[in-house]
């Protein structure tokens, strides 16, 4: 089956939802979906590993998903901040894999800007490689 390969290699800016003497502990949610029309579809989840205290994480985490093709595909990308009680969502963003125009066996590098909804977008830095058709 093609793959889908993804490396995060980092984060920059990120907001700090700690406040005060302390500073988010991002971590990083994806889900690829099938766009569909009224809903959508996840066929593949992966997430990374928690980086303490860090607003400028450093990742380098490769993840693979099994997909038939890129068309009609999403990656939607979660930014969260693991708390105590609950984790806070930093920032999000869209990807629309069959736009994004990946070539076979290349790799292609990426600045996603992750929208917090306000004024502080992040950036985040990967690389996707597209091993199918």
């Amino acid at each position: 089956m093609p793959v889908l390969k993804l490396t995060l290699l980092r984060i920059e800016n990120l907001k700090n939802e700690d406040g005060i003497g302390g500073a988010s502990d991002p971590y990083v949610k994806f889900a690829v979906d099938v766009d569909g029309w009224f809903s959508d579809e996840t066929v593949a989840t992966a997430q990374s590993t928690k980086k303490s205290g860090d607003l400028n994480p450093e990742y380098n985490e490769e993840f693979s998903f099994n997909l038939q093709e890129l068309n009609n595909r999403l990656l939607k990308i979660t930014v969260m901040d693991d708390d105590w009680t609950s984790d806070e969502k930093l920032g999000e963003a869209t990807v629309n894999l069959g736009d994004a125009g990946l070539e076979p066996g290349e790799d292609k590098e990426m600045e996603i800007c992750v929208a917090d909804g306000w004024f502080s977008d992040s950036k985040m830095f990967v690389v996707l490689n597209w091993e199918g058709e």
